[in-house]
C-alpha cells in the first residue's frame, strides 16, 4: 500500500475513532442524568456522589464502549431486551470471535464497591 494511501486510511480510522469517543462520552452524560435501564440492572443505582459515583460512572465508560464499539447500539437501547441475566441483557451473548470475547469478557467483570463479581 502507498504511503498516501496508508497515511488517508489512518486519518479515517481517527475519525471514526473520534465520533466513538463522543458517542460514548455523550452515552455517559446522559447515564449520569438518567441511568438506562440496562445499567441500573447491572450496576445497581448511581450514587449521588463521591467515590462511589465515581466508580460507577466508569463502569458505565467501560458498558457504553463495548456496546458502541462492538454492538453499534445507541444509548438506552437493551442488547437483549428479553433476556434476564444481568450482563447479556446489557451487553448480549458473549461473541466467539477475537478481539470482541476478550472485550466482552472485561465488560462483564464490571463490579462496584458492595457488589459481588458478575
Amino acid at each position: 500500500m502507498a504511503s498516501g494511501a496508508r497515511a488517508d486510511l489512518e486519518a479515517r480510522l481517527g475519525r471514526v475513532n473520534t465520533a466513538l469517543d463522543r458517542q460514548i462520552g455523550d452515552a455517559v452524560l446522559q447515564a449520569v442524568a438518567e441511568p438506562a435501564g440496562y445499567l441500573t440492572v447491572l450496576l445497581g443505582p448511581r450514587p449521588v456522589g463521591g467515590l462511589a459515583a465515581a466508580g460507577w460512572d466508569e463502569a458505565a465508560v467501560r458498558v457504553e464502549r463495548y456496546r458502541h464499539c462492538h454492538l453499534g447500539l445507541p444509548y438506552g437501547t437493551p442488547a437483549d431486551p428479553a433476556s434476564t441475566d444481568p450482563v447479556v441483557h446489557a451487553l448480549g451473548t458473549r461473541p466467539h470471535a477475537l478481539p470482541a470475547a476478550s472485550d466482552y469478557a472485561q465488560t462483564a467483570r464490571v463490579t462496584l464497591p458492595g457488589q459481588l463479581t458478575l
